[in-house]
C-alpha cells in the first residue's frame, strides 16, 4: 500500500538493461606498396652511380668496360656515358658501323656532337690519323689513342658547351671480329689536376671484347 501511495517520482524504477558492449573493430593495415623496380640506368637522370664492380656493355658484340667508381653513368646498346662526380670529366663509349675511316670519323663526330663537345675538328685529327699518339691492348687487337687540345688544333681547344675548354681523348678499339669501338674522354682544364685523366685512361684500358 505504501508503495502505491508514493508519487511516481519517488518510486524505484528498475534500471534499464544496458546494451551489450561490442569490441572495437580491428584496424587492418593497408598492404605494403611493392618496392619500386631498380633503375634501368639508361639515362643520367636516373642517377646511377658506379661501384667498384660496375661494367657496362655497348655495341653489337657487347664490348664491356669498367665505369670509374663514383661516376654517374647511363648505358644502352648504342652508347655508354659516365660523368665525374665533380663534373670535370666525361667519358662516352659507342661504336662505328664499319672499320672504314669515314665510318669511324662519322661516329666520332656524332658522339662529340651528342655529348655537347664543341670545337672538335675531325679534319684536323684526320691529318694525323695514320699514327696514334698512344695505344692500349684490347684482346688480340688494340686501342689507338689521339689527344686533341688547342696545341693540336692550331690554337682552338675543344670545349664542353656552357662549361669550358679542355682536352679531348679519342680512342678507337679495333679487333678483327668486331665493329670498331669509339670512345671520347673529355677533361676540363679545371680538372687536369684531378683524378679524371687517370680514370678515363683506366676505363679505356679496361675495354674487353666478347669472345669471337
Amino acid at each position: 500500500m505504501v508503495g502505491a501511495m508514493l508519487p511516481a517520482s519517488c518510486q524505484k524504477v528498475p534500471a534499464a538493461a544496458s546494451a551489450p558492449q561490442t569490441a572495437p573493430a580491428a584496424v587492418v593495415a593497408p598492404p605494403a606498396s611493392p618496392a619500386p623496380p631498380p633503375p634501368r640506368c639508361e639515362s643520367l637522370q636516373e642517377n646511377c652511380i658506379a661501384n667498384a664492380g660496375t661494367r657496362v656493355a655497348v655495341g653489337p658484340k657487347r664490348t664491356t668496360f669498367a665505369v670509374p667508381t663514383g661516376w654517374k653513368y647511363a648505358a644502352s646498346a648504342e652508347r655508354a656515358t659516365a660523368v665525374h662526380p665533380e663534373g670535370v670529366g666525361l667519358l662516352v663509349v659507342s661504336y662505328a658501323a664499319s672499320v672504314d675511316d669515314a665510318a669511324v670519323g662519322s661516329a666520332i663526330e656524332r658522339e662529340a656532337l651528342g655529348s655537347a663537345i664543341q670545337d672538335f675538328s675531325w679534319a684536323d685529327l684526320k691529318r694525323r690519323w695514320k699514327k696514334a699518339d698512344a695505344e692500349l691492348p684490347f684482346g688480340a687487337g688494340k686501342v689507338d689513342l689521339w689527344e686533341v687540345d688547342a696545341k693540336r688544333q692550331r690554337g682552338r681547344a675543344p670545349k664542353l658547351r656552357d662549361v669550358g675548354p679542355g682536352t679531348l681523348l679519342v680512342g678507337v678499339a679495333r679487333r678483327a671480329t668486331d665493329e670498331p669501338i669509339v670512345a671520347l674522354g673529355f677533361v676540363l682544364d679545371s680538372g687536369k689536376e684531378s683524378d679524371a685523366p687517370k680514370l678515363v685512361m683506366d676505363a679505356l684500358g679496361s675495354l674487353e671484347g666478347a669472345p669471337p
